[in-house]
């Protein structure tokens, strides 16, 4: 038994030297800045979406690669990509996490700080009157994925990790609500139909001049990016060990046969 498991091991151990990239592509992030070229996204004045969601994802790109991470950018440039090309780089790209950055603005003037939108799960497609897919069906196990990092990205920032109270699940839940929750479950069109852990992150509103001051110059906007870094990581260790404990359990099991 014990010279089986050794063979196994050894084996294992010359799959992974011969193939370090299996290693790499592990912490693969995809960061996804919304808008771009005549799609501005949101206006407030002379504040443009499109603008600030770039400036976000390059900070965050350093941030990911700074920590050895690869980190693959829809664009890093103003310009524009279809929704479709979008979503087929996210999807093909086997990535750990992709992240849509959306500065966005408010009509009341009075909404600030970050927000994060996961998608709801949903056991089959909804279709729309015409039969066409509105979102995309998402297993319950990639929501809770998606649910923990949101909520420590929210931690990270010292704000109310709860869902909020105006979150949309079409299921029935037990689920806790807070007004005051930072993460919103919600359909949207940048991580709708996304096969990998996927959120959209709100870090601003060009309506708000507290974020607008709070962003002020590159330096805020860096020291951010590292809270938000800091958040996803904290997720990512955390469902590191939950899979790992899962391989000992199975490998236990197998074990035992």
């Amino acid at each position: 038994m014990k010279r089986l498991l050794y063979e196994k091991l050894a084996v294992l151990f010359l799959l992974l030297w011969l193939t370090p990239s299996l290693l790499l592509a592990k912490k693969l992030i995809v960061i996804n800045a919304d808008y771009g070229g005549s799609q501005t996204g949101p206006i407030s004045g002379n504040q443009l979406s499109k603008v600030w969601n770039l400036k976000f994802a390059l900070a965050l790109q350093q941030t990911f690669l700074a920590h050895q991470y690869k980190v693959l950018m829809i664009r890093t440039g103003d310009q524009q990509i279809p929704e479709k090309s979008r979503i087929f780089q996210i999807n093909t790209s086997k990535a750990l996490l992709a992240i849509s950055i959306q500065a966005d603005r408010e009509w009341t003037y009075s909404c600030q700080g970050t927000w994060v939108i996961i998608s709801p799960p949903t056991r089959q497609p909804s279709l729309d009157s015409n039969g066409l897919e509105k979102w995309g069906s998402l297993p319950y196990s990639l929501y809770k994925q998606d649910r923990l990092i949101a909520e420590n990205i929210i931690e990270s920032l010292s704000e109310n990790p709860k869902l909020n109270s105006w979150s949309n699940f079409y299921f029935k839940s037990t689920t806790p609500t807070s007004t005051h929750g930072r993460v919103l479950c919600l359909p949207d069109e940048d991580i709708q139909y996304a096969t990998i852990p996927s959120i959209v992150l709100i870090p601003m509103f060009l309506t708000s001049k507290f974020d607008l001051k709070k962003f002020s110059n590159t330096d805020r906007i860096d020291a951010y990016a590292k809270k938000i870094f800091m958040g996803i990581q904290n997720a990512l260790n955390i469902l590191d060990s939950t899979q790992l404990r899962k391989r000992k359990f199975s490998g236990n099991q197998f074990g035992n046969n």
